[in-house]
């Protein structure tokens, strides 16, 4: 498989400790701008897979590798944790770091959203080792990438790790795995935080965050969801709320999985066409 990236792509480095992790060789090439891809998606990074399957999403390659592996895990825990990750939390740290590592100044009004965002991964993380089950997972990587730039830079949240401690803990214990050094190391080949600079800069940063976006809120019992266009229920913000139990999630993920099974193959046309009594032919013409 190869991996086509710019240097110090956060997003690569997903990917690289994955493949670290599972003992997958990649063939790393790398380019200086999305322009220089010779492939009809201008998005980095990309993991060719076949030259007929190329992975573009960070999360996404990163799950098909462990996966590859044949390593198991909690599909619907893993899928919330790594749509959190992309929907809420990479929007967010990405402007953070631009600001941070690309102009050496944040903006307070970036703090409080994060924060935000960081309360409820503590929270995740309550009484746990790992996000899902006493393995290593995909959102564990996914979510680790993200925050590392961050929680590495001590000389402006030190005082993070006494409030989100969960974090702390699970962030320490992933950092000591020779898979995620590797994994660093690699991306930022040896140059640390300073390597993403050119990188945030360039490339377009992810979607903000919209006020529509789902939060799920997982118990031993049911998700909920959080959806504003719903009419079940108001919640105490003012959003309208609508329960979602574990087995309609379970129907929903069966569906987006497997549900081109059942659709119907598209007829094939044969010219010139003829009618029948049982695929009678409609000419529609206009006066």
């Amino acid at each position: 498989m190869k991996l086509i990236t710019n240097s110090g792509n956060i997003q690569t480095l997903k990917i690289t400790i994955a493949a670290e992790f599972v003992g997958f060789e990649l063939e790393y090439v790398e380019v200086e701008k999305e322009d220089d891809v010779d492939l009809p998606c201008k998005q980095l990074p990309v993991l060719i897979v076949s030259p007929s399957c190329r992975l573009t999403s960070g999360n996404a390659a990163c799950r098909f590798l462990l996966s590859s592996s044949g390593s198991s895990e909690d599909s619907l825990g893993v899928e919330q944790w790594c749509e959190w990750e992309s929907s809420q939390l990479l929007p967010i740290v990405w402007q953070y770091l631009v600001q941070s590592i690309g102009h050496g100044k944040v903006d307070a009004k970036l703090i409080g959203p994060l924060k935000d965002l960081l309360y409820e991964l503590n929270e995740g993380l309550h009484l746990k080792d790992l996000l899902i089950g006493d393995k290593v997972s995909a959102a564990d990587i996914a979510i680790w990438s993200t925050l590392f730039p961050i929680l590495c830079d001590t000389s402006s949240l030190k005082e993070w790790s006494q409030e989100f401690r969960n974090i702390s803990q699970w962030f320490n214990k992933l950092s000591s795995h020779s898979s995620f050094q590797t994994g660093f190391t690699r991306v930022t080949n040896g140059k640390g935080l300073s390597a993403f600079k050119a990188a945030l800069l360039t490339l377009p940063s992810p979607p903000p965050v919209s006020n529509s976006t789902r939060k799920f809120k997982q118990s031993s019992h049911k998700m909920t969801a959080q959806v504003p266009d719903t009419k079940i229920s108001q919640s105490n913000e003012g959003e309208q709320v609508v329960t979602v139990t574990a087995d309609e999630l379970k129907i929903a993920n069966d569906n987006w999985r497997n549900g081109h099974i059942h659709v119907p193959l598209l007829r094939q046309r044969k010219h010139p066409m003829y009618a029948s009594h049982t695929k009678p032919v409609y000419l529609v013409c206009t006066i």
